[in-house]
């Protein structure tokens, strides 16, 4: 797959050089972009040819210009095929085509070298080099979202990076884990980035772009520390102080530990997991390290709103008087603006017999359901189930009582088409926010130490504090044995994004490394306090470049919540 082993020392400069340029192209631009549930794996590709009867003259076809006669699927990956000694192989049985197919196709197994032995464990080659003619189709393998769509004439060519949440971890069925996909030395990109896509979706064409001899496609799965993406577990300085080229490098294994670290057998892991499904599978208790089970509220005092049933006062509604059946109605009352996360009451007096069970509502945005009646007094209970406006109409059997233009807001201080509603709602709706008693939010106010703690807190253990009589201070207990934060701390302090990082992480236990690479050292400082936890959040995309340049700046609660969103997704 390389352009000739006589290129090997230009080979080495030059892609290295591209993957080195590579390493701080990871941005987390995308990675707060939702994407369907994982639901299994699928092949990247479905179709390729036989090349033990594919005539000659054609290697170098596209796929599409080939007769559908010479096209078969996909041979599975086997590595005790991958093994056999061709010698005793012949070409006429089913099952000696399906060894001479499967050999070529892949030329470079998982963690193989150039020697094209078939071994695995045998080089430092991250990913699978597959075989294929130029064009054939290539699908993501799982639902997720693209990171990466890039054109080059160097190292990896063309190539995509699509990130893929919420998968199942290779090591553990119990636990969820990010993951990325990455397919390289492409034709024609079909996707962009930022572009959710879909198991099975065509995302590209193969080719021969890059450094790449004929058409074949690189493709690995990284785990979600991976430092940069493509991945390669060297670089041209350590090779070179090795005395190795390129091509001996891989041979001999060079940052095999490493890529063992951040690779996963793209192709086992696919067979193993391609059926499972999260809605069949009995999940443990240690799903992940960011569970949360519990309402987080902001509070001004030890009041906390944990429940959304508290109802807010209605805007009176009068409806002329009006017959239906053997009663009147006399007055209908309902507020035209509403809370997502508060109840409100409808409120209908009327006199003579009425059946509230004949009561209909029609609305997209409201659950109605009767609660009380006082002689002639209905009372029902409008539960907010989206966002938005509409017109509501209410109805006794087929007669209409009122109309009203309605409007749902997250938080009172917000209007109903806040570009910011999606993101609050989710939080919402996961139960990590509920606001003031009140019904506001106070989006652009710093926020202080202490409420970081109560919120951080509450994401990892939902019963801290829950029968104290201080709204914090069994969440400052907990902050502080978990080496969080200091006894001495500020409480009042606003606070910053380095300082948020620690806490988050610290509080929640996750395990980080506390060796900083010097990929880093120009985008910050490496030896500071607060680097570990920055390089942690940068490695999985929570923080971008952008956010390395204001570290010491205090967070507004909007930045809290967009961090808690952030983090919030590696629950879901």
């Amino acid at each position: 797959m390389l352009k000739s082993y006589l290129l090997k020392g230009f080979l080495v400069v030059v892609l290295c050089l591209g993957i080195t340029n590579a390493r701080f192209l990871m941005s987390n631009t995308y990675y707060s972009l939702s994407h369907d549930a994982f639901d299994g794996f699928s092949a990247p590709i479905t179709q390729t040819v036989d090349w033990v009867n594919l005539p000659l003259n054609q290697h170098k076809s596209s796929f599409h210009e080939v007769s559908d006669s010479y096209k078969i699927n996909l041979p599975d990956y086997d590595t005790d095929i991958l093994l056999m000694p061709l010698g005793s192989v012949g070409f006429k049985s089913a099952s000696d085509l399906n060894i001479r197919n499967s050999k070529i196709s892949y030329s470079v197994p998982y963690l193989g070298n150039y020697k094209f032995d078939g071994h695995e464990n045998a080089g430092s080659h991250p990913g699978v080099d597959i075989k294929l003619l130029k064009n054939t189709p290539l699908y993501s393998i799982a639902n997720g979202v693209v990171v990466k769509a890039v054109k080059s004439n160097i190292g990896f060519g063309n190539y995509i990076a699509i990130l893929h949440k919420g998968v199942v971890d290779p090591l553990n069925v119990n636990l969820k884990t990010d993951i990325y996909s990455t397919y390289a030395h492409l034709d024609r990109i079909l996707v962009e980035e930022g572009q959710v896509v879909s198991k099975s979706q065509m995302i590209a064409f193969s080719g021969d772009s890059g450094l790449a001899t004929t058409a074949h496609l690189d493709f690995q799965i990284n785990t979600k520390d991976v430092p940069f993406l493509p991945y390669w577990p060297f670089n041209v300085n350590e090779i070179s102080a090795q005395g190795y080229d390129f091509v001996s490098a891989v041979n001999q294994g060079v940052g095999i530990t490493d890529a063992i670290k951040y690779t996963v057998n793209p192709f086992e892991y696919i067979a193993k997991f391609k059926d499972f499904s999260w809605n069949t599978q009995s999940l443990s208790s240690q799903l992940d390290s960011y569970r949360v089970e519990t309402v987080v509220s902001f509070e001004e005092s030890s009041t906390v709103v944990d429940s959304p049933t508290d109802t807010l006062p209605s805007a009176p509604t009068t409806s002329p008087d009006l017959e239906v059946e053997d009663f009147k109605v006399e007055s209908i009352n309902f507020p035209a603006n509403y809370i997502y996360i508060k109840d409100s009451t409808l409120k209908i007096v009327s006199s003579g017999v009425f059946d509230p069970s004949k009561v209909r509502v029609e609305s997209d945005l409201l659950d109605v359901k009767f609660i009380d009646s006082n002689q002639n007094s209905f009372s029902f209970n409008l539960s907010p189930n989206a966002i938005g406006s509409e017109y509501i109409k209410v109805y006794y059997d087929d007669t209409l009582l009122d109309s009203k233009e309605i409007f749902v807001s997250v938080f009172r201080d917000m209007n109903y088409d806040d570009t910011k509603s999606d993101l609050l709602k989710s939080l919402v709706d996961k139960k990590i926010l509920n606001g003031y008693l009140d019904g506001s939010i106070d989006l652009y106010s710093s926020v202080s130490k202490v409420e970081s703690i109560v919120l951080i807190s509450r994401l990892i253990d939902p019963n801290i504090g829950i029968n104290s009589e201080s709204w914090y201070q069994d969440q400052l207990n907990f902050a502080i044995q978990n080496g969080a934060v200091n006894k001495d701390i500020l409480l009042s302090e606003s606070l910053n994004l380095a300082e948020f990082l620690k806490i988050i992480y610290e509080i929640l236990s996750v395990d980080i490394s506390f060796t900083v690479h010097e990929f880093y050292s120009d985008l910050f400082d490496v030896s500071a306090w607060y680097a570990p936890y920055v390089q942690e959040a940068y490695r999985k995309n929570i923080i971008s470049n952008n956010d390395l340049l204001s570290l010491d700046k205090p967070l507004t609660r909007y930045d809290l919540f967009e961090l808690l969103y952030e983090f919030s997704n590696f629950i879901y």
